[in-house]
């Protein structure tokens, strides 16, 4: 939302202000141990989805393909891969139920 220079000086004014009344407060131990567990589980929350996503099939190609064209050219692929992993779990189904 543009607003005028004149404006944004006056927030950035309030801003500072404000900033500078909470610097004299301290944090309690409690709100700090908070911050912090909050902030490792969030850490670990990325690891673990970013460590997943290795695993899953094509993903580094997918992220080529959608930064070369787009979001919607790799929508097209992922629908792509999951007919594949469709089509190779029939195919296991159709052989294990054709030989049992």
């Amino acid at each position: 939302m543009p607003e005028s220079l004149t404006m944004k000086r006056i927030i950035k004014k309030r801003l500072k202000t404000a900033s500078q009344n909470s610097k004299h407060r301290p944090i309690s131990l409690w709100k700090r141990f908070k911050y912090r567990l909050s902030m490792s589980w969030t850490k670990f929350n990325l690891t673990v989805k970013t460590v997943l996503y290795s695993f899953e099939l094509w993903y580094s190609s997918l992220k080529v393909i959608e930064g070369h064209f787009g979001s919607s050219v790799a929508t097209y692929f992922r629908f792509l891969r999951w007919l594949f992993i469709l089509n190779t779990i029939v195919l296991v189904l159709r052989y294990v139920l054709a030989h049992s």
